[in-house]
């Protein structure tokens, strides 16, 4: 696994573990979650820039390449759909689709696409 989504995924288990890690009453991280993510991050080929790393206030973690402004890519780790991430795709900060479901290799065809 790349070194910084590595540091970035330790750091996410340690300031997302509890409920309420924004303020907000946001959930705790979902261990299922994060358990998918690494799995996702560790097949990332090394051709395929790292993506930014996040929790969204369900406890779910997600990658993003690209920018909102431009192209880009979120990919949320849903813990009932294993073995395929949640997708919503856009650019120039409109959403194109939203609630795709896709596997490891098509995530990655899509990342290397908005890049």
């Amino acid at each position: 696994m790349n070194a910084y989504l590595s540091k970035e995924l330790d750091e996410l288990k340690l300031e997302c573990a509890a409920p309420n890690w924004d303020g907000y009453s946001a959930c705790a991280l979902s261990d299922d979650s994060m358990n998918h993510a690494m799995a996702i991050a560790e097949c990332i080929p090394d051709d395929l820039v790292a993506p930014s790393v996040s929790v969204d206030s369900n406890g779910r973690v997600y990658f993003t390449w690209g920018n909102v402004r431009s192209k880009f890519l979120t990919a949320t780790f849903v813990p009932d759909v294993v073995g395929k991430v949640e997708c919503t795709i856009g650019q120039n900060g409109r959403v194109e689709s939203q609630g795709v479901s896709l596997d490891a290799e098509d995530l990655f065809r899509k990342a290397k696409a908005v890049l």
